[in-house]
C-alpha cells in the first residue's frame, strides 16, 4: 500500500470515527445540534479529503502548501467559526444568568416577606387524604371548616366522586392522577403547606374516623409543649376507640416496641393517623416523605424519633368508619409487619435533617421527646 493511500484511508476512519462520536453525543443530548454541525463539517471535511486526495492536491500546488496543511487550514478555519460561535453563546448565558440571578434575589425576597407575615399569623392547615371517600368526605370537611381551620384534600386517585364533593364542601382540592397511597397523598399536603406559608400540619382521615373537633386537643398540647410531632394516641388514659382484635393491638405493641429500642422514645400508638406536624418537622417531611403503606404512621413517628424531634401523645377519641373499607388488607398487615421489621432493625429508614442541627431560633421550644397525658 502506497504512502499516500495509507493516509488517504487514516484520515477516512479518522472522519468517520469524528462524525460517528458527534452522532452519538447528540443522541445522548451531551451536545446541542447547532454546535455539532461545526464538529460534522470537520468530520465531513476531512472524508472528503480522504476520497479526493488528488484535488487536495491540487488546491495545496495553487496555494503554495501541502495537503496536510490544506487540512489544517481548513479544520482551523472551521475550529475558529465554532470558537466564536461559543463566544457568542457564552456571553449570551452570562447576560441570561446575570438577570435570572437579580429577579431570583427579588424573588426569594418576596417569598421572604410572605413567609414572615404568614409566621406571624400562626397558621394551621388540616390535611385530609381521600380515596373514593365520596360518602363520608363532604361531612368530614364540613365538620373542619366548622371548627374553624383551613382545609386541603388530596385527591388520591377517586374514581368516584370524592373530588367533587370535597369542593362543594369548601375544601381546596389537589387531584393525583393516579393512586399514591395515603404517603404519597399526605407529601403532596405537606409540600402544600410549606408553600402556601402555613406552620403546622394536622392530619384527619376521609372516613369519619378522627373527630375534627378534637384538632384543638392537638393544637393546645402542641402549642403548650412545642413538640414537633403530636400523636392523637387511642392508648392512653382517657383516649376512646372502636375495639381493636387482639392481633391488630399485639402488632401495634410491637411497633412500639422498635421505636422504643431504635430511638428510646417511648409512642404508645405509632400508626395513629390523627396527629399534628409542625415546622421545621413539617418542612422535613414536605422534602421527604415515604409512600410505602405504614410509612406514613410507623416510619414517620420512628424517623422523627431517631432524628430527635420532640414528640408527645394525647388522649383522644378514634371513631369507626361508617362507610368503605379500610385499605389495610389482611395481607398488606403482613407485609408491613415483615417491612417494618426490616426497615427499623436495618436503619434504612428516608432520611431528615437531625433536631440538634437545626438553628436555636428553630427550636422555638426544647422539650424532651415524652408523652402527655391530658387533652
Amino acid at each position: 500500500m502506497s504512502p499516500g493511500l495509507r493516509q488517504a484511508l487514516v484520515l477516512a476512519v479518522g472522519g468517520v470515527l469524528l462524525a460517528a462520536a458527534v452522532v452519538a453525543l447528540v443522541h445522548r443530548r451531551l451536545i446541542s445540534t447547532r454546535y455539532a454541525i461545526g464538529w460534522l463539517a470537520i468530520a465531513v471535511l476531512v472524508i472528503l479529503g480522504a476520497a479526493f486526495t488528488g484535488a487536495v492536491s491540487s488546491v495545496g500546488d495553487v496555494a503554495g502548501m501541502t495537503p496536510t496543511a490544506v487540512f489544517l487550514a481548513a479544520a482551523t478555519i472551521l475550529l475558529l467559526a465554532i470558537a466564536i460561535q461559543l463566544s457568542i453563546s457564552v456571553s449570551g448565558l452570562q447576560s441570561q444568568v446575570g438577570d435570572l440571578t437579580e429577579a431570583n434575589a427579588l424573588l426569594e425576597e418576596r417569598v421572604r416577606t410572605k413567609r414572615a407575615h404568614d409566621a406571624a399569623l400562626d397558621r394551621t392547615l388540616v390535611v385530609v387524604p381521600a380515596h373514593n371517600e365520596a360518602a363520608s368526605i363532604a361531612g368530614v370537611v364540613a365538620r373542619i371548616r366548622g371548627a374553624g381551620y383551613d382545609c386541603l384534600v388530596v385527591d388520591d386517585g377517586s374514581d368516584d366522586q370524592t373530588a367533587v364533593r370535597a369542593t362543594e364542601a369548601g375544601a381546596a382540592l389537589l387531584s393525583l392522577p393516579v393512586n399514591l397511597g395515603v404517603g404519597g397523598a399526605l407529601h403532596c399536603g405537606f409540600r402544600y403547606a410549606v408553600v402556601n406559608g402555613y406552620q403546622r400540619v394536622v392530619q384527619c382521615d376521609g372516613d369519619g374516623q378522627h373527630p375534627p373537633e378534637l384538632i384543638a386537643d392537638l393544637l393546645d398540647v402542641q402549642r403548650s409543649t412545642g413538640a414537633q410531632l403530636v400523636i392523637g394516641s387511642r392508648f392512653l388514659p382517657g383516649a376512646q376507640s372502636f375495639r381493636l382484635g387482639f392481633s391488630r393491638r399485639l402488632v401495634m405493641r410491637w411497633f412500639s416496641f422498635l421505636v422504643r429500642v431504635r430511638s428510646g422514645v417511648d409512642v404508645k400508638d405509632t400508626t395513629s393517623g390523627f396527629r399534628c406536624i409542625a415546622a421545621p418537622l413539617l418542612g422535613e417531611f414536605a422534602r421527604s416523605f415515604p409512600t410505602t403503606f405504614l410509612g406514613d404512621t410507623f416510619e414517620a413517628v420512628l424517623v422523627a424519633a431517631r432524628g430527635g424531634y420532640p414528640i408527645v401523645e394525647c388522649p383522644t377519641r378514634i371513631e369507626a368508619r361508617t362507610h368503605g373499607e379500610s385499605t389495610a388488607s389482611f395481607s398488606h398487615s403482613v407485609q408491613a409487619i415483615a417491612r417494618v421489621t426490616i426497615v427499623t432493625l436495618g436503619g434504612i429508614t428516608f432520611r431528615i435533617r437531625p433536631w440538634e442541627e437545626r438553628r436555636p431560633e428553630e427550636q422555638r421550644f426544647a422539650v424532651e421527646p415524652t408523652r402527655v397525658r391530658s387533652p
